[in-house]
């Protein structure tokens, strides 16, 4: 069944049987690279050309991140790699891969013995992704975040007054962004980007009639994917991940969202086939990989079904990382665009009523307690909080489609919201910075924290970890938990309060029916229950 599999970039059997000829730098794009062409590359490729290869597809991608986590590589794709916009590539890649060469040492145990060199290899060459991955993580925790909108913020007080000027011209101030945006050849819809899923991105795209970076147009391959069933659909993406063959077009953004929701549903499948617990991104804990006391036929079968589950959750993070490219794409496009218009139409209003201006900027410069400020002088937003951050971070992680933004109230208050769909779900968390009364006393705090489901509106939340943990739950079980809040949080009394302890014990809410009649009982929690729930991936 998984054949084609040989192919894969992470199939380390061959890695020191043969030396390969080195390519160079400038013609490694005519190849197809694996892990030991990578490695061969000459050392002093420039960060350039190693941006260049890491850009080519998610493939080479691939045989880059593993050659760089267990062989001597070029310098330049350490410094390429730690970017700051690379290091959600980075470590879905390094999931991947730790996936795949689980069942490659698997396979080598039972094969050739726990002592064999093709078992010490894979297992050396696990250990050193496993340890990249750690060390990748802790960077990404610990670095500053910046949004991908780089347009210079107003000082506050001018912000503010020309917040009044744009109220009090409304119509004059509509007009000018509009004749901007003519002139520039953009339609006046360009303002309005939605948010949410990449299908709902791609419409809007499309229906701008403008060429827009990663936006590719449909063609008939792309519209018959897009109009079949779910069944059908489902057999399109099993043969992609066995190769057989394989269908390039999942990748358009009008399919992305589809293609992960098959996965998840494809992953399911074959957990269960397995005997396996459900885990976020069809992800294989080290305590499932075991064929022992079972003949050669259904050991085999089951490293096979193995193989396949780690070859879905490969495809999982490729179409997990190919969205989170498309959605930044369309943000940072977004805000080049209009950007510019916004701010010359704000420039242009202020040319225009001089007196007006001047005295909005002294009622505001007069609350706001400072100097006055000329209107040029601009700071650069701050970073989004870094609970937002690490929100974005836990919903990527369990498969959802997290998009991370900030912007300002009419008020010139920052905002920080973080939005996550899967499927016909959507989980939402939003921020505000507030003022203490000074200016470095400035601190972001949670204003909302909720989930929707497809046709009802948003049920809030008591607090951003239970999101996290309906985020891990699958979607029939997220649906039932929040019909079932919903409808406590709408009564009143003991009802409301069991919708309350619902959310503070989500552990033991996945297991207890709470029932209008009755208090659940809390069972019992043993010494080892932590690390037997928490066992979600193996090693981190």
């Amino acid at each position: 069944m998984l054949a084609a599999a040989a192919r894969a970039d992470l199939d380390l059997r061959d890695s020191t049987d043969q030396q390969p000829t080195q390519p160079e730098a400038e013609d490694a794009d005519m190849t197809k690279l694996r892990p030991r062409d990578v490695a061969a590359l000459p050392r002093d490729t420039t960060d350039e050309q190693a941006a260049a290869l890491l850009s080519r597809d998610y493939e080479t991608f691939c045989a880059c991140v593993v050659a760089e986590a267990t062989r001597k590589v070029p310098k330049a794709f350490r410094r390429v790699l730690r970017q700051p916009d690379w290091h959600d590539d980075w470590i879905d890649a390094l999931l991947g891969i730790e996936a795949t060469l689980q069942i490659a040492v698997l396979r080598a145990r039972y094969e050739d013995g726990p002592h064999a060199d093709r078992t010490i290899r894979n297992s050396d060459a696990l250990a050193g992704v496993r340890s990249r991955l750690h060390q990748v993580r802790a960077r990404a925790r610990h670095r500053e975040h910046h949004h991908v909108q780089n347009v210079p913020v107003e000082k506050p007080a001018v912000r503010a007054a020309t917040r009044g000027l744009t109220v009090a011209h409304r119509d004059e101030y509509h007009q000018l962004i509009d004749e901007a945006l003519a002139a520039a050849g953009l339609p006046a819809d360009v303002r309005r980007r939605p948010t949410g899923d990449c299908a709902t991105m791609a419409r809007w795209v499309l229906n701008l009639g403008v060429a827009v970076p990663a936006m590719p147009p449909p063609g008939g391959e792309v519209d018959r994917l897009v109009g079949l069933p779910d069944d059908a659909f489902d057999q399109v993406v099993a043969r992609d991940v066995r190769r057989d063959p394989e269908t390039p077009d999942l990748c358009h953004p009008l399919l992305l969202d589809r293609w992960g929701e098959s996965l998840c549903r494809l992953a399911q499948s074959t957990a269960t086939q397995l005997g396996l617990p459900e885990r976020p991104m069809g992800a294989i804990s080290d305590v499932d990989l075991t064929v022992a006391g079972l003949d050669s036929r259904a050991a085999y079968r089951r490293i096979k079904q193995l193989r396949f589950l780690a070859h879905v959750q490969q495809r999982w993070l490729e179409q997990k990382t190919l969205a989170r490219r498309f959605r930044q794409t369309i943000v940072a496009w977004h805000a080049e665009v209009t950007g510019p218009p916004v701010m010359s139409a704000r420039e242009t209003l202020r040319r225009r009523y001089p007196e007006e201006f001047s005295t909005l900027l002294g009622t505001a410069t007069s609350l706001d307690g400072g100097g006055e400020p000329a209107p040029s002088e601009v700071h650069e937003p701050s970073p989004a909080p870094q609970a937002a951050r690490i929100f974005a971070e836990r919903l990527e992680e369990s498969g959802w489609a997290a998009c991370l933004e900030y912007g300002q109230t009419k008020g010139g208050e920052l905002r920080a919201w973080v939005e996550a769909t899967r499927g016909s779900a959507k989980l939402r968390a939003a921020y505000r910075r507030k003022n203490k009364g000074r200016r470095s006393s400035r601190g972001w705090a949670l204003t909302f924290v909720g989930a929707q489901l497809r046709g009802l509106g948003w049920v809030t939340l008591p607090k951003v970890a239970d999101a996290i943990d309906l985020a891990l739950m699958s979607e029939d079980v997220f649906a039932e938990h929040v019909t079932r809040y919903a409808a406590m949080s709408a009564s009143s009394g003991s009802d409301k309060a069991r919708a309350r302890w619902v959310f503070a014990a989500p552990v033991w809410a996945r297991r207890v029916r709470v029932t209008p009649d009755a208090q659940p009982e809390r069972p019992a929690r043993t010494q080892r229950e932590g690390a037997v729930s928490s066992a979600g991936h193996g090693h981190e």
